[in-house]
């Protein structure tokens, strides 16, 4: 079929002879209030709170949230998920249809009651224009927008929804005179349920397409295998990376129902989470775990743990933002500013088991709270060792799919000019990584390099005239993504007075 089909590979060895990356999240919880099912892009704290409303005990979006802004994250997209009994409360309705204004989302948040004092109100007033309205909404009591002067419901129902839509959605009957002035009046029958199933967890998942590029997708406070393998094939079939921990309860690496112990049960092929065959350890590829939870403040002095996937994440956007993909989110990039403590203390032995069993610890090193890892859980160490080397290859997927999409229907001639400028463009696209270090180069005992770290290729022999005559044209890129230094062994050798050093 038309279109652009990218494909990947390892190659073991060395790679033949001669833009600021995406640093999202992409998170799936629960929330006071909000649309439920879809993504939104939210960008900061505040955008946070307007769409999704505050702290709620028994939600997660807003901590995790206020964690990975508060960390350094910029852009995260979110979907709110709802469980199975939550209901919106009835829309607000003005004259026969006139203004119909229905809450946004499932839950009580929006159920009025005392006269207006509690919940979501809206009154129509008179304009200070005759023959003219003005609609204001509030909640709490508190005045969120009043309109200017309307002449027509549908100039209010835009108006609403330009300035509140994250509270009301606003229709109007186009055929209705221009609704008459009425005091405030509110939905009923809202109803919260934050306890959704996993399914309805990682069914979200959906919902971020694959036009939203990569980035790190995480589901915090859920785990085990009913999430891990979700977010897996999401990350697969969407070049992203999953970010998962365990349930607050494991507190250790090993014995006792350790996390070691949890990865061993398997997916839904009841196989260990890092791979015992080269498919499985590809698949593995993709995921990288972290432990133990972390501690935030509570706003109210006190603190509250929270499991460590959107600290993780926010590191991961200052390496990003700071660096590339090839920079891993741990050592001294990751230091916390708003994270407080872990809810356990990590040794470094305790750590080494952790790095060991290809699970990112965190630790407390001068007062802050680091990630001391950058492993992904994949078994094969030779080429999946790090999570920065699947982060880069997406990263190169996902560009290189906006690059070649104009070349599409290209016309195919004799002198191969769109060979050369497909060429061009994947060079225009690597060389960057490498000059920036993301890419590894190749050098004889010399030192003169014998290779850039990539390759590309766009020849005759790749497409021989029948593949052309069917409509395709076949590229090859190889890379040679640079490694991390997490280990420094250092030698310090003392010698006497008499000796020379």
């Amino acid at each position: 079929m038309p279109g652009l089909v990218v494909t990947t590979g390892v190659r073991i060895g060395a790679t033949g002879t001669t833009s600021a990356p995406s640093s999202s999240l992409f998170i799936v919880g629960t929330a006071e209030r909000g649309p439920v099912g879809e993504y939104r892009l939210i960008e900061s704290m505040a955008q946070a709170e307007a769409t999704y409303g505050g702290y709620a005990a028994d939600c997660t979006l807003y901590q995790h949230l206020e964690v990975f802004f508060e960390e350094g994250g910029t852009r995260a997209y979110v979907v709110r998920v709802v469980g199975g009994d939550a209901e919106t409360a009835s829309a607000t309705t003005f004259g026969t249809n006139s203004l119909v204004l229905t809450p946004v989302g499932a839950g009580t948040w929006a159920n009025g009651a005392n006269g207006g004092m509690t919940g979501l109100t809206a009154e129509i007033l008179d304009g200070v224009t005759p023959l003219t309205r003005r609609v204001r909404v509030r909640y709490n009591n508190e005045i969120l927008f009043t309109s200017g002067d309307c002449a027509s419901n549908r100039a209010l129902a835009e108006a609403v929804n330009a300035n509140v839509g994250t509270y009301f959605t606003a229709t109007y009957d186009p055929t209705d005179a221009l609704v008459a002035v009425a005091a405030a009046a509110w939905g009923t029958g809202g109803f919260d349920d934050n306890a959704p199933t996993d399914g309805v967890v990682t069914g979200a998942l959906d919902a971020f397409v694959p036009e939203l590029g990569a980035g790190v997708v995480a589901i915090p406070e859920y785990n085990g295998p009913t999430i891990w393998d979700p977010i897996r094939q999401h990350c697969l079939d969407n070049s992203r990376i999953g970010f998962c921990a365990f349930a607050s309860d494991v507190t250790t690496i090993d014995g006792n129902g350790g996390a070691i112990d949890v990865l061993n049960t398997g997916d839904g092929e009841e196989e260990p989470y890092w791979g015992t065959n080269d498919d499985t350890k590809t698949k593995a590829s993709v995921l990288a775990f972290y432990w133990p939870s972390v501690t935030a403040p509570n706003g109210t002095g006190g603190t509250r743990t929270l499991s460590p996937e959107t600290f993780a994440a926010a590191a991961r956007c200052r390496a990003h933002l700071q660096t590339g993909p090839w920079r891993p989110n741990a050592g001294i990039i990751s230091a916390s500013k708003f994270v407080k403590g872990l809810s356990q203390s990590v040794d470094s032995s305790t750590s080494d088991k952790a790095n060991a069993a290809r699970i990112n610890p965190l630790r407390v090193i001068d007062g802050g709270v680091r990630v001391y890892g950058a492993r992904s859980i994949s078994a094969d160490e030779t080429n999946w060792r790090y999570i920065t080397y699947r982060d880069t290859l997406n990263y190169i997927v996902v560009v290189a799919e906006k690059r070649l999409e104009p070349f599409i229907f290209n016309v195919i001639d004799s002198r191969r000019v769109v060979f050369s400028d497909i060429s061009a463009t994947l060079v225009n696209l690597l060389e960057p990584l490498r000059a920036a270090g993301g890419l590894y180069e190749g050098k004889d005992a010399a030192g003169n390099v014998t290779d850039r770290g990539y390759v590309v290729e766009v020849s005759d022999a790749l497409n021989p005239q029948a593949q052309l005559a069917a409509g395709t044209i076949a590229a090859k890129v190889g890379v040679r993504v640079s490694s991390v230094g997490e280990t420094i062994n250092l030698l310090i050798t003392k010698s006497n007075l008499t000796t020379a050093i």
